[in-house]
């Protein structure tokens, strides 16, 4: 990871047994109202609530919620990287950013181009997402880089979104004939590669996140109708155990020590998701790991940072909530977190929830 993979070696010795799954456990933090998105290194949160029957976008600073607009108008605040800006869409301008300030910028897109959505950026702002073609109405992988827009294109089908990008400037992104039956690609200097081309027993997949070591997360349909969670690197594919009592995992970010979370659900329980994380090989139910008595359900994990702070969607009492699990011990993950900071490691922009934490399906679809 240039300059600072010896950083990375010290934080895996220094927090080998704080990034989840075989340290003692984790603290929570009680989120309320907002569905969290995406986490950087300073555990900045972006994310949306519910406000006048729309999703509004807002994020988490200083211990409080922060809406990043006008209540009752609707939008998603996407991601955010190491600097606090901030990427989504509202129902007024399309693609949009924050900055650290909350002032807001309008993404513009070329001509034929409109209803553009910002999904994810990296620590340089280069921006990743999709738009709508005139006059078809399908829609293109899209990204922004200093102000320009660029169209990715459609490696396969018909339609086509960026999911993620990392600080190599590398994208995944996923594409289609039929909306359901998608499949993954990585996007690097103008070429697209396939991913699982080493599984034949793909029917179709999609993408969710990428690391800075070329690390994609997602998930995909055999041919036998079985979904399985998967990590890719380097054209080879590792298909991650599915947690025990479900059948459908949903992996959806990953960190730069490979530390994954998401989630894994089945059609026969309500709500019927638990988040998990994967790490090592091995897979594990966040709530396992939280203190007995703790009256949290965690439904999704939806973002990893760098030193395996988590966010996403549960239950406290029965009561949905969003909640951030912070590792223990806190000291040494604290210490790591302000030397990250500085140094700039990247938050992959993540995508994104596999269910609502209410056990609803969420607004926006996978």
């Amino acid at each position: 990871m240039k300059k600072e993979t010896l950083l990375l070696v010290l934080l895996a010795a220094s927090v080998s047994g704080a990034r989840g799954v075989s340290g003692p456990g984790y603290t929570i933090t009680d989120l309320g109202a907002l569905y969290p998105e995406s986490i950087n290194s300073a555990a900045r949160i972006s994310g949306y609530i519910e406000s006048g029957g729309y999703d509004c976008p807002a994020a988490w600073v200083n211990g409080a919620i922060s809406p990043l607009q006008p209540e009752n108008t609707g939008g998603f605040a996407n991601a955010i990287n190491n600097h606090g800006l901030v990427v989504g869409w509202n129902n007024s301008y399309g693609a949009i950013t924050w900055d650290s300030a909350g002032q807001i910028s309008v993404l513009a897109v070329a001509s034929g181009a409109y209803s553009a959505k910002a999904d994810a950026v990296n620590d340089q702002g280069v921006i990743a997402g999709s738009c709508q073609r005139q006059p078809s109405g399908l829609m293109h992988a899209c990204a922004w880089n200093n102000g320009v827009f660029t169209d990715l294109g459609v490696p396969y089908g018909l339609q086509s979104t960026a999911r993620s990008i990392n600080n190599l400037g590398a994208i995944a992104v996923d594409s289609w004939l039929y909306a359901g039956q998608s499949h993954s690609y990585l996007y690097n200097n103008g070429q697209f590669t396939p991913l699982l081309t080493d599984v034949p027993s793909v029917s179709y997949c999609f993408s969710r996140d990428i690391n800075d070591a070329g690390m994609v997360v997602g998930a995909a349909t055999l041919s036998n109708g079985a979904q399985v969670g998967y990590l890719w690197q380097n054209g080879v594919t590792t298909l991650l155990p599915t947690p025990p009592g479900k059948d459908r995992p949903v992996p959806l970010s990953v960190n730069s020590s490979g530390v994954i979370a998401g989630s894994a659900w089945d059609t026969v329980h309500y709500p019927g998701s638990r988040a998990c994380v994967w790490n090592e090989g091995q897979v594990t139910f966040l709530d396992d790991l939280l203190a007995p008595d703790s009256g949290w359900a965690l439904v999704d994990a939806t973002d990893i940072n760098e030193v395996g702070q988590i966010v996403g969607n549960g239950q406290l009492n029965g009561v949905a909530h969003g909640f951030l699990l912070t590792p223990i011990p806190e000291p040494s993950s604290l210490a790591v977190l302000s030397l990250g900071a500085a140094c700039g490691w990247k938050l992959s922009g993540r995508r994104r929830r596999a269910q609502g934490r209410s056990g609803r399906r969420c607004t926006r679809a996978l």
